[in-house]
């Protein structure tokens, strides 16, 4: 019988998976099916060894999903051996199996899962790549994935109507769950296709799932995901989209995940999208921390320090990571999201984020391009955000280019149609174009380079403004398009160039605005207590160069109080002890805010980058 199932297997596969020669985990004498014979119909199934995890594999790749019951890992597991078959597929996009269950990791580790697939001759098929293939309704937790392990796929000729969803604990899922997962593997997609038909074919990958909907918690990715498209014939519709945790996710909840990973989406014939925690994001993210590098180019370049397209809403989320975009056509970059889109019932918004990492764009045409320290383009609110990343945008001189075009960047948001509130820019916003043909209209704020629907309030900006084009130019220290302004502050001492001033905004100078004689702080909480009832503002010894900076708990948005036993390091760990849940401020030996951390009661374990932090006011060294 298992000979059967097997063989049923590898003919369903083998047109579009090729392997090395020390063969599958799936092939005859490799695995071993004893412990499912023996427990069943448990409602909890042990493994304990590499040859019975691939026994999993054949079981479930059977058609049996393991629903409401469990299946537990008993031991680290080394699969160096062979090559790894995903559990789970789907051709002719009809789904054949997948997990329904728990798979309970016990915080165990898997060594050396390889996957590498060279796809050929694909019709008409999705293919769904990790340790699972598909979940349905399953759940995934407390297990590590090393980074001695690799997933490759290399998709080369004859695709039609074909997608691949990359991740690399399961490819896609329905409404699962992946909670306190780590992923150390590296992800690499790579076309270079002979013919492609190219209607509707994407390449998606995540460091814990490729797409899909549930909830993501605490889960960690520290290998580096690259997808890379080239097409040698025809192909104008090759999407790509990757995120540190996931590809494209849909009424999902994330809470506490964190990306170490570098990011790379690159389509020079269509769309890329890129974010460090996920790239295409419809559900709510809150506690989320990218420190990784992303890197896009395309055609149309989408990329978010968190996500590069989301509607739902961001809580107390940070990038730290550096964003280099290169465009042909459009181009929406921002520090925690690209595109953020009008969500459906209009409440939508992004609070208490902040974005520390160096923004660097160059779109070839400067046509429809929008970048900003937290958002590229918002059709939703912007609340209790910062930006300290420096932001540079240069176009490529093409002589050819005749069209018109418009560049929107700003300290905080790019093109906004709603409202910034209580938001400040440090970062300098830097825009510039060489093309002499072309009518190219550049807006570059401190706060937003153009407010279309909407207002900038109660924010201020000590940011440097620069927008330079041969055709027009408006720049300002707080927006530069024609914008709807009230209660916002600028430096006076900053430099503002451009062919034509927007003196929207109160100048003050640096002493004013770092409370001599001028107590700006209270007069920002003046407005902020009127829509939140509470003090938002305060100055901060030693922070923010003196400037105002933002509580740690503004009144309806974030209750960030706790106590903590004990704080310190431990093998490359942050650990906190604490007597209740609450949030933890993690600041730098500057001063400068680094991250929020959810804390639960008792003993807590966080991955920060190696340095010396100040928390709660204790210095620890990792």
């Amino acid at each position: 019988m298992k000979k059967k199932i097997f063989s049923l297997i590898f003919c369903v596969f083998c047109a579009v998976i090729v392997y090395a020669q020390n063969g599958l985990w799936t092939d005859e004498g490799n695995y071993s099916a004893e412990w499912f014979g023996s427990q069943y119909p448990s409602k909890e199934f042990h493994i304990k060894n590499a040859e019975e995890l691939a026994a999993l594999a054949s079981v479930i790749n059977n058609g049996y999903t393991f629903e409401d019951q469990k299946v537990v890992l008993d031991a680290d597991i080394d699969l160096s051996q062979h090559y790894w078959m995903p559990t789970g597929m789907s051709a002719g996009n009809v789904s054949l199996a997948r997990f329904s269950g728990i798979f309970e990791g016990n915080g165990h580790i898997i060594k050396g899962l390889k996957i590498h697939i060279a796809s050929k001759n694909i019709a008409n098929r999705i293919i769904y790549v990790g340790l699972f293939g598909l979940v349905g309704h399953g759940i995934i937790q407390n297990l590590t994935i090393d980074a001695t392990s690799r997933i490759t796929i290399i998709s080369d000729k004859y695709l039609s109507e074909t997608g691949i969803r990359v991740g690399s604990f399961s490819g896609s899922c329905l409404d699962g769950s992946y909670i306190n997962c780590v992923n150390e593997a590296e992800i690499t997609i790579e076309k270079t296709a002979e013919y492609a038909t190219a209607e509707s074919i994407s390449y998606i990958a995540g460091g814990i799932v490729g797409d899909g909907s549930g909830k993501i918690e605490n889960c960690i990715n520290k290998g580096n995901i690259k997808v890379e498209i080239y097409d040698n014939n025809y192909a104008d519709n090759l999407p790509v989209v990757c995120g540190g945790i996931a590809g494209t996710i849909d009424d999902t909840e994330i809470i506490s995940c964190t990306n170490f990973g570098n990011i790379t989406a690159i389509s020079p014939s269509s769309g890329a999208y890129a974010g460090g925690i996920f790239g295409d994001d419809r559900g709510t993210i809150t506690d989320c921390i990218n420190w990784g590098d992303i890197t896009a180019s395309g055609d149309f370049v989408t990329v978010g320090g968190i996500c590069s397209y989301g509607e739902g809403n961001f809580n107390n989320c940070t990038n730290s990571g550096r964003i280099s975009a290169t465009s042909v056509y459009e181009m929406n970059v921002g520090g925690i999201v690209g595109t953020y889109y009008w969500s459906t019932d209009g409440l939508s918004y992004v609070s208490m984020c902040r974005n520390c990492g160096e923004i660097i764009c160059k779109p070839t045409f400067m046509m429809g391009v929008s970048i900003g320290g937290i958002a590229g383009f918002s059709g939703n609110r912007i609340l209790n955000c910062w930006n300290l990343g420096n932001i540079i945008v240069n176009d490529s001189e093409d002589e050819n280019r005749s069209d018109w075009a418009t560049a929107d960047i700003g300290g905080i948001a790019g093109a906004m149609e709603n409202t910034v509130m209580n938001c400040y820019n440090r970062g300098s916003v830097s825009a510039e174009t060489g093309l002499l043909e072309c009518d190219v209209t550049i807006n570059a704020g401190g706060i937003a380079g153009n407010v279309y629907s909407g207002s900038v309030g109660n924010s201020y900006n000590t940011g440097n403004v620069t927008a330079k084009s041969p055709f027009q130019s408006y720049s300002g220290g707080i927006t530069g398009g024609t914008s709807n302004c009230f209660l916002s502050y600028y430096a006076e001492d900053i430099q503002i160039s451009g062919k034509n001033l927007n003196e929207k905004g109160t100048p003050l100078t640096s002493e004013q605005m770092k409370g001599n004689d001028y107590n700006l702080a209270e007069i920002l909480n003046d407005y902020a207590k009127v829509l939140t009832d509470a003090n938002l503002w305060e100055y901060r010894a030693d922070e923010n160069d003196g400037y105002p900076v933002l509580t740690d708990k503004p009144a309806s948005v974030l209750k960030m109080t706790t106590t903590y036993e004990r704080i310190y390091g431990s093998n490359g760990k942050l650990v906190i002890v604490s007597s209740k849940p609450g949030r933890c401020a993690v600041y730098d030996i500057q001063g400068k805010l680094v991250c929020l951390l959810s804390v639960a009661g008792g003993e807590n374990h966080f991955d920060l980058p190696p340095g010396i932090y100040i928390i709660g006011a204790q210095r620890v060294k990792l």
